[in-house]
């Protein structure tokens, strides 16, 4: 940490930001280039991308790189300068990868003294693997030191990839995460659904002219839709390749939550996320024109369906906290039926033909997430975690009419959940 430290304030009072993308993995990958390219726009700082070249961590068992072409499509938008030294950073920082990769930074951890590694030999250069680390004792973590304005990601676009070609505004990207993704990833589990439940919408998206492709991976599930306007490029061999330039060259992105939908914030484009859990994050949306549909929560002990408001007066608004409740089989999440999903499509595609401004029960909501996020903020010092307060999207009015509040038809809905599965 020490070496990164000195070099990415080296080069950043000489007027470079470094941006280390975790190319190791899918949705950190996305996470890293968007908010660090949104990080040196905000400092008026020239952008270094120093390539992970090698998983050298094998976190998710894998050992692949995510993104290397998208990331030298990248590169290869900025200025001259910035190419040249983006080329000698990824070449610099090999090596001491490979002696990641090799664990001989462990035998240097035994033979010199405990964190040796840690302190001296980087892992990346400037912005990038601890990106969200606000640990008080570490005086060397470079990002944290910035004191950065949370502010910054609001209205900060990343403006590399400027789609000069008129699209029809017709075009969709899909994206559901389902069970068989989970074995790629497990945390996406909670994002995981039935892409079956799409099929209404789908149709109403069809019969009023939209075409459709589907995207992801090739574990996904195989959905059986015909129709001359939908295409499924979950099975493609460069998927990846695929994912990314459908979303770049389509209108919209409607689909699941999490790493996927903040991909969508590269390409500058407006997302309708069903079956989210995460009232924080939200999947890094800044604009009233995303909508986000959020998935049921069951509590097993009290037999019955959370409202939202007991959502965040629980402290069930978080992923974090969803997951640990979720492993230690204290919930039970609910997918999002057709009827809620095309409701909130139609909500989308109505902000985004005609803005429609923040209505009452949308306004109550996220003075509820506000009061929420201030208490589970109180000691974040983290820029990304404390920019959560600013992030902006709908959700549809007639959802939040059902579950914003308890009421009648929420006890009638958690009895008959409880009689169908207990």
């Amino acid at each position: 940490m020490k070496i990164n430290f000195l070099i990415s304030n080296l080069f950043l009072k000489l007027g470079f930001f470094i941006i280390t993308p975790r190319n190791y993995s899918f949705g950190a990958f996305y996470g890293t280039i968007i908010n660090g390219l949104k990080i040196a726009k905000f400092l008026k700082k020239k952008k270094i991308i120093c390539i992970s070249l090698i998983d050298y961590h094998n976190k998710f068992n894998q050992k692949k790189i995510h993104n290397l072409i998208l990331t030298l499509r990248i590169i290869n938008k900025l200025k001259s300068d910035e190419i040249a030294l983006s080329i000698l950073f990824s070449i610099m920082i090999l090596p001491f990868h490979i002696l990641y990769y090799l664990k001989i930074t462990s035998l240097l951890n035994f033979i010199v003294f405990q964190n040796f590694s840690y302190k001296f030999i980087p892992k990346f250069f400037g912005y990038g693997e601890v990106f969200t680390n606000e640990k008080l004792e570490n005086d060397y973590n470079f990002t944290y030191q910035l004191r950065l304005d949370p502010k910054l990601y609001l209205n900060n676009k990343v403006e590399i990839f400027n789609n000069k070609k008129k699209n029809s505004g017709k075009n969709i990207a899909l994206c559901i995460k389902d069970t068989n993704y989970s074995k790629i990833k497990q945390i996406s589990e909670l994002y995981c659904s039935d892409i079956n439940f799409m099929k209404t919408s789908l149709d109403y998206l069809i019969e009023n002219g939209f075409f459709i492709r589907r995207i992801g991976e090739p574990l996904m599930n195989e959905f059986n839709y015909k129709n001359e306007n939908y295409e499924d490029l979950t099975r493609s061999k460069n998927h990846l390749s695929k994912f990314n330039s459908t979303i770049e060259f389509s209108d919209f992105y409607i689909g699941s939550a999490g790493s996927h939908a903040e991909a969508v914030e590269l390409f500058d484009k407006k997302k309708c996320l069903v079956n989210s859990i995460d009232h924080t994050l939200s999947s890094y949306s800044y604009s009233q024109k995303n909508v986000i549909l959020f998935k049921k929560v069951f509590d097993i002990r009290k037999r019955k369906i959370l409202s939202i408001e007991e959502l965040f007066d629980f402290g069930l608004f978080d992923y974090y906290d969803v997951i640990r409740k979720f492993k230690n089989k204290e919930i039970i999440l609910i997918d999002n039926d057709q009827d809620e999903t095309l409701d909130s499509v139609k909500t989308f595609l109505t902000i985004n033909e005609h803005f429609i401004e923040k209505r009452d029960r949308n306004r109550q909501y996220f003075e509820m997430r506000k009061s929420a996020l201030k208490k589970k903020l109180k000691n974040r010092l983290c820029s990304l975690w404390l920019s959560s307060e600013f992030n902006e999207y709908t959700v549809s009015e007639n959802y939040l009419n059902k579950f914003l509040f308890r009421n009648e038809y929420i006890d009638e809905l958690s009895k008959k959940f409880y009689l169908e599965n207990f």
